[in-house]
């Protein structure tokens, strides 16, 4: 996050381009190749992001700043030792690892439901399977509508078909 500019961010789409990540005190690409990736941003996000540009915007290209200098954070290290321990404690959530949030993010999309396809997409998962892989057991066995779009379609084309009088066998 500390690498997140503010030209990677298309406000009229509501989307979050990520193309670099701030690793041990260099700029360096995503792991990974699908690690680039067009990210949609949530309203929360959008809403945080609005209020951190009043603190930032101005001051250069990066989005988060330390609040003490007003320069782009160092390392994650810096961060960890003071915003982020007392982001915690004012949260009163016990201590974790920024990096954790992913875990945290996918496991409440899938537990609320969210597509697969498209939590495996947002954290940029080459496939799918991956995530279901890892975050399985979150995926509600059944939800309340299940089946019912596919009853749906059916209906319809039993419909359309006048197939609804059933079959003389």
């Amino acid at each position: 996050m500390i690498g997140l500019c503010w030209s990677d961010i298309d406000w009229r789409k509501g989307t979050v381009k990520i193309r670099r990540a701030w690793v041990m005190g260099k700029m360096k690409a995503p792991k990974t190749e699908s690690g680039v990736r067009e990210v949609q941003l949530l309203q929360p996000a959008i809403d945080a992001l609005k209020a951190q540009r009043a603190h930032t915007a101005t001051a250069g290209e990066f989005v988060f700043h330390d609040p003490r200098t007003n320069a782009r954070w160092g390392s994650d290290q810096s961060i960890r030792a003071s915003e982020w321990q007392r982001a915690l404690r004012k949260a009163g959530v016990r201590y974790r690892y920024p990096y954790q949030m992913r875990h945290t993010f996918a496991s409440q999309a899938l537990s609320a439901g969210e597509n697969v396809m498209w939590v495996a997409r947002q954290m940029g998962h080459r496939d799918w399977t991956i995530t279901a892989k890892k975050y399985g057991r979150w995926i509600p066995s059944m939800v309340p509508d299940a089946g019912a779009k596919t009853a749906g379609v059916w209906l319809a084309a039993s419909a359309a078909a006048n197939l609804t009088q059933g079959v003389e066998i």
